[in-house]
């Protein structure tokens, strides 16, 4: 039997993540000010709600939710919020040597609603990985977080390369499935400060309770309402924070059935009370 020859090719590699520096999810105040700082690394900063102003060498960049902004290494940068909205914003630093990460100097991008899986990817397997926004290992970190979120970063920065060229890169199927778990999310959020049950979501969109909800389950890894509480919960945190409204009327903004048990749910999602959290931040 002849001997096959085998050709190990070596693979190209767009852009390399060698170092992480920071990774941070925060929740600020409506005022929330950062006098500013520059490092000869990479920064993103990513808005997960509400919206924020950045500063990057004397120019203000307003950002919305949904927005990213990339610094350079050695810009001097600041971060604010803009008095009126609490917002929850993502940062992450980086180093990065690759020529294509070249790309991203001065960019500020609209993440389309498929790549921001990603940066939720991130934040959740940082949780697993490390100790609260640091980069300090768990003793019970999960194995092969670090590379899972240096695959999912670069991924990321792939993907937003690509969506500039404006190349298809999903299959048929996942874009219609992921189309639809989008619509879902937006329905919810439309709803946040109503009602809305699977039956009602159902009519809305035409398709069954069944393929609906394990359509959700299979992309975000939690059921339809599991996933409505914790936005309900979001934009509770979000209120408290802004200081316009007390426990009780945040409750019956976002019609949760009486403060009591809008308590108990948000105790359950974050671990500490309504009061527990404002004092959090008031420190």
């Amino acid at each position: 039997m002849d001997k096959i020859l085998y050709h190990a090719h070596e693979l190209n590699e767009t852009v390399t993540i060698k170092k992480l520096c920071t990774l941070w999810y925060q929740e600020f105040t409506k005022n929330f000010e950062f006098a500013g700082e520059s490092h000869d690394f990479w920064e993103i900063v990513y808005v997960d709600k509400g919206e924020i102003i950045a500063t990057a060498e004397q120019t203000d960049i307003f950002l919305k939710q949904g927005e990213m902004l990339f610094h350079k290494p050695n810009e001097f940068h600041q971060l604010r919020s803009n008095g009126i909205v609490a917002p929850n914003v993502f940062v992450m630093t980086f180093v990065c040597h690759s020529p294509a990460i070249c790309y991203f100097e001065n960019k500020h991008i609209k993440i389309p609603p498929e790549h921001r899986w990603f940066i939720s990817k991130i934040v959740d397997e940082s949780k697993n990985t490390y100790r609260y926004n640091s980069l300090h290992l768990k003793e019970n970190a999960k194995i092969g977080g670090e590379q899972l979120i240096k695959n999912y970063l670069e991924s990321l920065l792939i993907y937003l390369m690509r969506e500039d060229e404006k190349t298809i890169f999903f299959s048929d199927e996942y874009t219609i499935e992921n189309h639809i778990v989008c619509d879902i999310i937006k329905l919810l959020e439309q709803n946040l400060y109503n009602k809305i049950d699977i039956p009602h979501l159902c009519s809305q969109m035409n398709y069954s309770k069944t393929y609906l909800c394990t359509l959700f389950k299979k992309y975000t890894n939690t059921s339809i309402m599991q996933y409505y509480a914790q936005m309900k919960i979001q934009e509770s945190k979000k209120l408290l924070r802004e200081r316009e409204y007390n426990v009780t009327q945040t409750a019956e903004l976002l019609k949760f059935n009486n403060p009591h048990y809008f308590c108990n749910v948000f105790k359950k999602h974050t671990g500490m009370s309504p009061k527990e959290y404002i004092n959090s931040i008031n420190k």
